[in-house]
C-alpha cells in the first residue's frame, strides 16, 4: 500500500461534491483512510529498516510488514513518547492514537456524525506523522520498528 496513494484516496472521498452535501459515508471513509496511511507507512518503515527496502520482494519483508497490529502499535508508540526527548516521536504517537480514535469511530460508530472539517483535519494529521516517520534518522526508525513489531519479555 502507498501512503501517498491513500491520501489521495482520502482527500477524494473528503472533497464536496459539485452539488449537494458531502454524505457521512464519504467522510467516515476518509477518515478511516487517512489513518491507514500512516499505519501503512509505519508498517513500511518498520519492514524498510528491519529487513531492507530492496527486500520488498521477499517473504521476510512481507511477513515483517504484516507484523504491525493495531492495538499493540498504539501501546508501543505511547511508551516510546513516554521514555522519549525526540518531539518528532512524541508528535507520531499523538497523532497515531488521535487518529486511531478517529478511525476506529468512523468505522464502528453508526450514530456518529462528522462535521465538514473531521476528515480534512484527519488527513492533515496523517500528513504530520507521514512526515515525521519521514523525517526520522536510522537509529531513531530502528528503535520504533523493534518497538512495534518485537514484543518485550517481561
Amino acid at each position: 500500500m502507498n501512503p501517498s496513494e491513500l491520501l489521495d484516496v482520502a482527500v477524494s472521498l473528503a472533497e464536496h461534491p459539485a452539488r449537494g452535501k458531502l454524505k457521512q459515508v464519504y467522510r467516515r471513509r476518509a477518515i478511516s483512510t487517512a489513518y491507514y496511511a500512516l499505519f501503512h507507512r509505519l508498517a513500511g518503515m518498520c519492514a524498510d529498516t528491519l529487513v531492507g527496502a530492496r527486500k520488498s520482494e521477499t517473504p521476510a519483508w512481507q511477513r515483517t510488514y504484516r507484523a504491525l497490529e493495531h492495538g499493540f502499535a498504539k501501546s508501543a508508540l505511547l511508551e516510546l513518547a513516554r521514555r522519549s526527548n525526540d518531539d518528532a516521536v512524541t508528535l507520531l504517537s499523538e497523532v497515531f492514537v488521535a487518529l486511531q480514535q478517529f478511525r476506529h469511530d468512523a468505522d464502528y460508530d453508526p450514530h456518529g456524525a462528522y462535521e465538514d472539517g473531521a476528515s480534512g483535519s484527519c488527513i492533515k494529521m496523517a500528513r504530520l506523522g507521514i512526515d515525521a516517520v519521514s523525517g526520522l534518522p536510522p537509529e531513531v526508525k530502528l528503535e520504533i520498528a523493534t518497538s512495534l513489531i518485537l514484543r518485550s519479555r517481561r
